[in-house]
């Protein structure tokens, strides 16, 4: 492991273990707790993107790999702007941050990650064997019927929430279900060689993501999203973002030789 890589993981790390103690020992009740959730939210997600626009640079446009890291890094970006918003609705604005325009800019996140999955999905589709495929079918059906029965079904038979409402609630697990199939794929692909190692913490990233997407739904859905759960979800979340960005470092390593 060289220098550069062991100072990521040590910085990672310490940053997560940060997160940790803050949102253990400070009072969830306290006037500063939601400022400083959120503007975590906007950090770490800014990273992410910043980081995997550092990536793109060193692979370029006209590489797939390039576009493909474009387009995963503006949808980080998305989201970091969706943080931003939910902040200054929560915060600033002090109105129910949902639905609201930070939802437009989540939303609209999922469509470069989704795009620039499957164009890596088909990048190494000859690689997948029909065991790991199967894996991936399987517990992207299993997750898919638990998001249906717990999340899904419950909105859409929901009589006391609008129909915008019941729109956005239901886009999130959709598009979360779009990013799931091929992120599983990955982590049953990507494994051993070194460029495979930065794409496992890469997927593994997503799919805490998605789980963080359905914990919250569920959980906001039916009013405990509070105490141990908050915390967890939004560890998951944020535990996504800094996965992402170190496995967006780690691949920038790999490709100037540095790893």
């Amino acid at each position: 492991m060289s220098g550069r890589l062991k100072m990521a993981v040590i910085l990672a790390a310490a940053v997560l273990l940060g997160c940790i103690v803050f949102f253990i020992f400070f009072p969830e009740d306290n006037i500063l707790f939601k400022p400083i959730e959120d503007a975590l939210f906007i950090v770490f997600g800014l990273a992410a993107g910043i980081t995997g626009i550092y990536t793109f640079r060193k692979l370029g446009w006209r590489s797939k790999e390039g576009k493909v890291w474009l387009l995963l890094a503006l949808g980080f970006l998305g989201w970091a702007v969706g943080e931003f918003l939910w902040l200054y609705n929560e915060v600033i604005l002090e109105i129910e941050p949902f639905p609201s325009t930070a939802d437009i800019a989540y939303l609209l996140a999922y469509i470069p990650l989704i795009i620039g999955l499957w164009i890596e999905y088909n990048i190494i589709k000859e690689a997948i064997v029909k065991k790991g495929l199967m894996k991936a079918v399987i517990l992207t059906s299993i997750i898919s019927i638990i998001s249906a029965y717990f999340v899904l079904v419950p909105i859409i038979t929901a009589t006391d929430y609008d129909l915008l409402s019941k729109i956005v609630s239901l886009s999130y697990p959709i598009g979360d279900l779009l990013i799931l199939f091929p992120a599983l794929i990955f982590i049953f692909v990507f494994k051993g060689a070194k460029m495979s190692r930065s794409w496992l913490f890469i997927a593994i990233a997503l799919l805490l993501e998605v789980i963080a997407d359905s914990s919250f739904a569920y959980l906001d859905w039916n009013e405990l999203y509070s105490g141990t759960y908050l915390i967890l979800t939004d560890l998951a979340w944020l535990a996504g973002y800094a996965l992402f960005a170190f496995g967006a470092y780690y691949h920038s390593l790999i490709i100037k030789g540095e790893a």
